[in-house]
């Protein structure tokens, strides 16, 4: 079938389009976005490639709902697999959600490529933080549902995200979270700067990040860190440069595993256990840097130098001193 460019603006030609067969690939005409988040999930809807032309704000949500009423994300259609490409560009996320990430992608592939994304939380319009909500939790949600089999292959983009810091909130949620036991990430040659918040959270399903740089500020909660993993997602880091004012790296009492080939890591590792985690919690290093020295040559009294036992259980240092090295807490 034909491929078509069009401005999105132009409805009578896309139905025309799609009418003759052909395949839609939309240049998006950012004045008629206006700002418009429910805009941006129809033009994704379509699937295809969707390139911007300027930066764009998005102040005004998406006009559908979650099962429970409660304001959502811009949600990429199930079984569609859709490319934004920013061009170079900015795409800042300014509008309400209740504890949901600017794209949600429940059953389908999302690939964002070339170019940066902001997105703002702040409390409610209404003061409600914590339980009720914030304007954002983060950037890219990858599952939620649990009935699908979402994937996210997000490369050469810098991905920007601050979390609220209020007495109410209860953690500051997460730029990239993977959220589904068949959920994927796939993250590549990008940049992730999050304050008060997580930079990628492998809650279940599996993330790949090679040549990353992660920059965490803050120490809010238990959330503030580069990477974590919980409830037993998997994360293979293959390359990076990770660096947090409180901790790099986070493997939930919930349980999980992540595996280090390669990377350099300033900050502290938080690892630990509780009564109902899913499995062990679990860190596997084949190489990497941490804190200064090569991980092959720090025995266990230097590495205990910078773990963190989070709640319950005892760390163990399993190989300290060799090419294969894990840290581990049993459930």
């Amino acid at each position: 079938s034909a491929t078509w460019f069009f401005a999105v603006k132009d409805a009578e030609l896309v139905e025309a389009v799609k009418t003759a067969g052909g395949s839609v690939v939309p240049a998006v005409d950012t004045a008629w976005i206006a700002g418009d988040a429910n805009k941006v999930k129809n033009l994704l809807a379509e699937g295809g490639v969707v390139t911007l032309n300027e930066a764009v704000t998005l102040t005004t949500a998406p006009d559908h709902a979650d099962g429970n009423g409660k304001k959502d994300g811009i949600r990429i259609k199930d079984g569609q697999e859709v490319t934004l490409n920013l061009a170079g560009q900015t795409l800042t996320g300014d509008f309400e959600t209740y504890d949901y990430r600017m794209f949600q992608v429940y059953n389908g592939t999302f690939n964002l490529t070339d170019g940066n994304i902001v997105a703002i939380a702040k409390p409610f319009s209404d003061g409600k933080m914590g339980a009720d909500g914030m304007s954002l939790y983060g950037i890219v949600m990858v599952g939620g549902n649990g009935n699908g089999a979402p994937v996210a292959n997000i490369s050469d983009v810098t991905l920007s995200y601050t979390g609220v810091t209020t007495e109410n909130a209860d953690n500051g949620g997460s730029a990239i979270m993977v959220n589904d036991t068949k959920g994927v990430l796939n993250l590549k040659n990008s940049t992730i700067i999050t304050a008060n918040a997580a930079g990628v959270y492998c809650n279940q399903g599996k993330a790949t990040l090679e040549n990353v740089t992660f920059k965490s500020s803050g120490e809010f909660a238990h959330i503030t860190t580069c990477v974590a993993v919980g409830y037993g997602g998997t994360m293979d880091i293959k390359s990076g440069t990770y660096t947090a004012q409180d901790a790099v790296i986070y493997v939930y009492p919930s349980g999980g595993t992540i595996n280090i080939s390669g990377g350099t890591f300033e900050g502290k590792i938080k690892i630990g256990t509780q009564g109902n985690a899913v499995a062990d919690s679990i860190i596997n290093i084949t190489g990497g840097t941490f804190n200064g020295s090569a991980f092959n040559s720090l025995t266990e009294t230097q590495w205990k130098e910078f773990l963190v036992n989070e709640q319950e259980g005892t760390i163990e240092v399993i190989g300290a001193g060799t090419n294969n090295v894990t840290i581990k807490v049993a459930k």
